[in-house]
């Protein structure tokens, strides 16, 4: 079954990415969040999606439609100190990912009254 005249093929995908940075200058007099002045926060995070669709007409009532798809994210976040000398200490980090695969058909008839 090849994409023509009885069938229909599409890909679809999106994605992105963030990253902001808080809290440099150990002089700063604003906090950052609830991080305390003399702390530098980091954030990021990264998402994506990618998928296929696929759709068989059978007769003109009748169609198959399978769809695939992935899909991930990533968070990451770091709090460290910021002496005078310039050397930072760690006191946070996590970095969190998860991943989704899905897998769906189905197949639609029309019935005639």
């Amino acid at each position: 079954m090849c994409p023509g005249e009885k069938s229909n093929f599409s890909v679809f995908g999106i994605g992105g990415t963030s990253f902001i940075d808080f809290g440099q200058d150990r002089e700063e007099n604003r906090f950052s969040y609830d991080t305390p002045k003399g702390y530098r926060t980091r954030y990021g995070s990264d998402m994506g999606a990618v998928g296929a669709s696929y759709t068989y007409f059978t007769d003109e009532n009748t169609r198959i439609e399978t769809k695939a798809a992935i899909s991930g994210q990533r968070v990451t976040t770091t709090i460290d100190s910021l002496y005078e000398n310039g050397e930072d200490k760690l006191f946070f980090h996590e970095n969190n990912s998860e991943w989704k695969t899905s897998f769906h058909s189905k197949l639609i008839s029309k019935i005639d009254a």
